[in-house]
């Protein structure tokens, strides 16, 4: 009988310990973490130059599956004033912007950029937009091969509508041929589809920009007139190319692969384009659309010219040629892939570094000329002296370009 209380007083103490052991294990047991979803805003604003541009037309062709898999609610807002889109995306308002091309001109603050409230802000590349094959068209009949047949009395078309970077392509353009500004005639388009009519009725010699994907470029090479584009070979002429470097570095030199016949092959201007905008947008926001662009590009790749390149590898090409630094979410997804060096951020750190010596001269040049009572207007001579002579103390932003033209 003893023996039988025993076995099942040890039986019973076998139970509890069994029961105690497994509640202990429970309470160490740790839960599993839920990976934490990104949450999309609910709205993103977007700018663009107008609805009858290329770069309106390829921003809806990814945007639109973007906003169906996020959920965000897309709006995109046309202003055809470079100068007013890029004050807009320094204050904020807005996520993106094609912004690269005339970065230059606002980081140096040059001619309409020289305002209290518009010169040069910590501009930043997110993605990669197109890759831009351009260069300066002409009458084929016009007898204008190369810069040098660039005289005084030439007609140059150029843009107002686009605001203080609109002359500066054509600047180079001259300063390459060696003929002065005041010796040549400015023809101006109230639009980028006026300016072949202009070549064509002979009110015009030559205009930058013109696009030989664009259907007036194929009206332009049917008409008897013909087309023509001016070689810019910057391997055989580097002083030139230099001299036009010094003025405009938004792109840099090569080969048109696409277009018209008349074009393909001419030595020209190329490079990949951006979207951009300023520092103070979210890195995350910034990451996750880098990540979703480069996961979806088969996507959306054949959705619109541009879009075929809008790649990782167009967006590494300009991490290492621009001088325009990626934004940090964009560098966090290189990290991410395996592809970001310490070289590269070294390289990105001295424009971030550049960039900021430009802000601050600026402000300095601002603060001199309150104390001296000069006006800072883009239009007073005295305040676009000083800081002219103040902006010869920094460096000069340019691309590298694999050409040597120091």
């Amino acid at each position: 009988m003893k023996k039988r209380i025993l076995f099942v007083f040890l039986a019973l103490v076998l139970v509890v310990s069994l029961v105690a052991f497994a509640a202990c294990a429970k309470e160490e047991e740790v839960p599993p973490v839920e990976e934490e979803v990104w949450q999309w805003p609910e709205r993103l604003l977007i700018c663009a130059t107008s609805t009858a541009s290329a770069g309106y037309g390829a921003l809806i062709a990814f945007l639109t599956p973007l906003s169906d898999d996020t959920g965000t609610e897309i709006r995109i807002v046309c202003e055809s004033n470079t100068q007013l889109r890029h004050r807009w995306l320094k204050e904020g308002r807005f996520f993106f912007g094609g912004v690269v091309l005339g970065g230059r001109s606002m980081l140096e603050a040059q001619t309409g950029y020289a305002t209290r409230d518009g010169g040069p802000w910590q501009l930043r590349t997110f993605y990669a937009q197109n890759r831009m094959e351009s260069g300066f068209s002409v009458r084929g009949d016009s007898g204008i091969k190369t810069p040098y047949d660039i005289k005084p009395g030439v007609k140059l078309i150029w843009f107002p509508f686009m605001g203080p970077t609109a002359k500066n392509s054509l600047l180079a353009l001259l300063a390459w041929a060696q003929v002065d500004e005041e010796d040549v005639v400015w023809v101006p388009a109230s639009t980028g589809s006026a300016a072949p009519k202009l070549m064509m009725d002979g009110r015009g010699d030559t205009v930058f920009g013109m696009f030989p994907t664009s259907p007036s470029m194929y009206n332009l090479e049917a008409a008897p007139c013909g087309l023509g584009w001016i070689d810019l070979d910057a391997e055989a002429d580097p002083e030139g190319a230099k001299r036009f470097f010094e003025v405009y570095s938004d792109l840099s030199f090569g080969k048109i692969t696409v277009g018209v016949p008349s074009a393909i092959g001419v030595n020209s201007l190329c490079g990949p384009s951006a979207q951009g905008g300023t520092v103070d947008i979210d890195p995350e926001l910034v990451y996750h659309f880098v990540k979703w662009m480069a996961e979806n590009f088969d996507r959306y790749k054949d959705a619109h010219s541009w879009c075929q390149y809008m790649t990782v590898d167009n967006l590494m090409e300009l991490a290492e040629t621009s001088y325009v630094p990626l934004h940090d979410g964009a560098v966090r997804y290189f990290e991410e892939i395996g592809r970001w060096t310490p070289a590269h951020e070294a390289r990105r750190q001295q424009n971030i570094d550049l960039i900021t010596r430009y802000i601050e001269t600026f402000q300095a040049c601002i603060d001199t000329a309150d104390e001296r009572e000069i006006t800072v207007d883009p239009t007073n001579e005295e305040w676009l002296e000083l800081w002219e002579n103040a902006k010869k103390q920094l460096p000069k932003l340019k691309l590298f370009i694999g050409i040597d033209l120091d």
